[in-house]
């Protein structure tokens, strides 16, 4: 009987793809996370959110308040591995290895992203998807860069949608 149960989980581990195997033993490890402070209001005010998703499928989301060094609130909820496993190969097919780790698009003050593409953290302040024929030279390639790190949130966002959750720059919602 041994040898069956040794033969059936080496059949299993093979069919599993890699992702999976490697999520059962991280499962605590964000794939994505996001992150956007709003750094103008009033304290007490809504501030924005963090969100992070797990390799086991969890979505911690954390409303912030300006002025508070804690979340105002923590929400959990779940996707299934299937569309982790999906936004895992987004991320690993966008190619964002060479872009800077802080995106300097020449504002001093504003809205504040950090992006968790796996290991990779990008940040900006007030990002938006640019024209980049209709910027200053100085600011092109960074328009470039940000325009990359903007597809690909909006590409993970589309996952997000297809299981009733809207990724958006500034909100997190549920759908219906």
């Amino acid at each position: 009987m041994k040898k069956i149960l040794t033969v059936t989980t080496l059949i299993i581990a093979i069919m599993l793809p890699n992702f999976a195997l490697a999520s059962l033993k991280n499962a605590n490890e964000p794939v994505f996370s996001y992150r956007i402070l709003v750094s103008l209001g009033n304290v007490g005010d809504y501030g924005g959110y963090d969100l992070k998703l797990f390799k086991n499928g969890e979505i911690e989301l954390n409303e912030l308040k300006i002025g508070s060094c804690s979340s105002a609130s923590s929400i959990f909820y779940a996707l299934p591995i299937t569309a982790v496993q999906e936004i895992y190969d987004i991320i690993e097919g966008a190619d964002i290895k060479n872009i800077p780790l802080i995106l300097d698009n020449g504002s001093k003050n504003g809205i504040v992203s950090s992006f968790g593409f796996n290991y990779t953290y990008i940040n900006g302040i007030n990002l938006s998807i640019t024209n980049e024929n209709e910027i200053k030279e100085e600011f092109i390639e960074n328009a470039h860069y940000e325009n990359t790190v903007l597809e690909l949130f909006n590409n993970i966002g589309q996952v997000f949608l297809q299981y009733g959750f809207e990724l958006k720059l500034y909100s997190f919602e549920i759908m219906g």
